[in-house]
């Protein structure tokens, strides 16, 4: 038995220091790990022993370490790689988003790339079928073995019971890539499999909800609004007692009260991606402003911060919280719910919210259809049609290979005429996706920063502190982005809204396309 701990514990160490070297893509940080963070370190290390003990049920357990060994090995390898390219790292959900990564893999490695990785595993298979036939059968001591994975599963469970009871481990990720960075490779990729998010209360049903919002409305109506910080905006829903031509009842309509007339206004939403306002890092002062256009509608209309979830990445999510009002807290670890509940159920969205007030929805990407199954997805929040790239001419390109943003003007401007009806249109961008180059591009800019502090802080307008600081005081996860968002009430009587859709305080990007007249 003896023997048999020094196995295990042996080859759990030697792993969990190769998972934190990729995980931290640093072999000193990952040799580090046992001193910044010891508890997380052992907890690790009883959690992969309790995966290698499975190889005690095996008639040749060295292989059995091998082969447990190697799995986790080309999980750490694929997050390495993945981080070379994004900065979330690997979770399980990456694993049911394989068809997009088909459609996309193609702009972040070329052929020689694939070709070589495809090599490297096949030779890997290659090796474990050799040491395979080559290791000796051991004998299969069922009761010590036994033993063995129960002792694994007790050391395990009340490491990590210590561990959360110090904080040196959560159950609570806010930021996927910090706790990967904070809590180890190996028990944030196997929180990410089995953490579903939560679970709907026995008690849940329609009356309990209806009994909590009406104490609430008797209570006060408006006290919802105040919680979140809002304000009333200057519209308001009709309804008329009248009947249709058709002899059904006429529909609510959403307008906009200015005492003089009630018209239901088009809405706008423009999702940018990987854009924020460069202007609010302290680090950098320009030599001319590189957003005027933002500015100028900043300045002459209505703007403020939006929170969103991602940082660096997850677009899909970011949109999620937009069109549906949920957080992403409600989740799972790492989970994308346009590849999970919404491959199979509709959800409470602003589509379905304007259909019955009028609305014609419709939502458009600059990508392809199945890019995050947004084909499938939109549907399921209700829009009425959809815009892919595929239904798009003249598109223009980036040297990545991505298509231009410039094309969404025309496609907004079709989404507006083709209706009667007052129209919802949601555009999510793709031009900037991708990681921003490390090396110099431009040989001539246009605007040229200044380097004036050697720490990329970001400006609060609001108390004048660093962004992540606002985070922690207003209870938000503390990794959240704060992203510039825009509403502009112009006299076409059209409501447009302009968010960014993750928060990166370490990237640049040039300023849109789009010139003002």
């Amino acid at each position: 038995m003896r023997q048999i701990a020094k196995e295990v514990l042996s080859v759990a160490i030697i792993l969990q220091l190769l998972l934190e070297s990729f995980s931290h893509r640093s072999l000193i940080h990952g040799m580090m790990t046992p001193l910044i963070n010891p508890l997380m370190f052992i907890c690790s290390v009883f959690l992969l022993s309790t995966f290698l003990s499975i190889g005690l049920f095996m008639p040749k357990r060295h292989f059995g370490y091998l082969l447990t060994g190697f799995v986790w090995f080309w999980l750490g390898l694929t997050d390495f790689i993945l981080l070379s390219f994004r900065t979330t790292p690997l979770t399980a959900t990456d694993f049911k988003m394989l068809t997009s990564v088909v459609t996309v893999i193609g702009r972040y490695l070329n052929h020689f790339q694939m070709a070589l990785v495809g090599v490297v595993f096949f030779m890997f298979i290659l090796i474990l079928i050799g040491l395979c036939i080559k290791m000796p059968y051991t004998k299969i001591k069922l009761g010590r073995s036994v033993l063995a994975i129960g002792l694994s599963f007790i050391l395990m469970f009340g490491s990590f019971h210590v561990a959360l009871q110090a904080k040196a481990v959560s159950t609570n990720f806010g930021n996927i890539a910090h706790a990967f960075a904070d809590y180890g490779f190996a028990y944030s990729f196997s929180t990410s499999v089995i953490d579903k998010g939560i679970k709907e209360p026995k008690s849940y049903s329609k009356e309990k909800v209806c009994d909590v919002l009406d104490a609430i409305s008797a209570k006060n109506p408006t006290s919802a609004m105040s919680l979140l910080g809002l304000r009333p905006l200057n519209l308001k829903v009709v309804a008329e007692d009248t009947e249709t031509a058709t002899g059904g009842s006429s529909v609510p309509e959403l307008v906009i009260d200015d005492g003089n007339t009630q018209k239901s206004p088009n809405i706008v939403f423009i999702q940018l991606e990987s854009y924020f306002d460069v202007k609010r890092l302290k680090a950098f002062e320009f030599d001319k402003d590189p957003t005027p256009n933002i500015t100028a509608l900043r300045e002459n209309y209505s703007s403020g911060y939006l929170t969103v979830p991602s940082i660096g990445a997850g677009t899909a999510n970011t949109e999620f919280e937009v069109v549906s009002g949920m957080s992403l807290d409600y989740f799972g670890a790492g989970e994308y719910p346009y590849k999970t509940i919404l491959k199979k159920s509709t959800v409470e969205s602003y589509p379905f919210v304007l259909t019955d007030l009028g609305y014609h929805s419709h939502a458009i990407h600059n990508n392809m259809g199945t890019f995050y199954a947004r084909h499938s997805v939109y549907p399921r929040f209700g829009f009425d049609s959809f815009s892919s790239i595929e239904y798009m001419n003249d598109v223009e390109y980036s040297p990545t290979g991505w298509a231009k943003d410039s094309i969404l003007i025309p496609e907004i401007t079709k989404a507006l005429e083709a209706t009667a009806e007052p129209d919802f249109v949601f555009a999510v961008s793709v031009q900037p996706h991708g990681k921003y180059p490390d090396e110099r591009i431009l040989e001539n800019p246009v605007i040229i920063p200044k380097v004036v502090s050697p720490l990329p802080e970001m400006i609060n307008e609001d108390n004048d502190t660093t962004g992540s600081e606002q985070s922690e005081s207003t209870n938000s996860i503390e990794t959240k982005g704060e992203n510039t968002a825009h509403d502009d009430t112009s006299n076409t009587d059209d409501i447009d809204v302009a968010a960014g859709d993750n928060g990166d305080a370490s990237s640049d990007l040039p300023p849109l396309d789009i010139k003002t007249s």
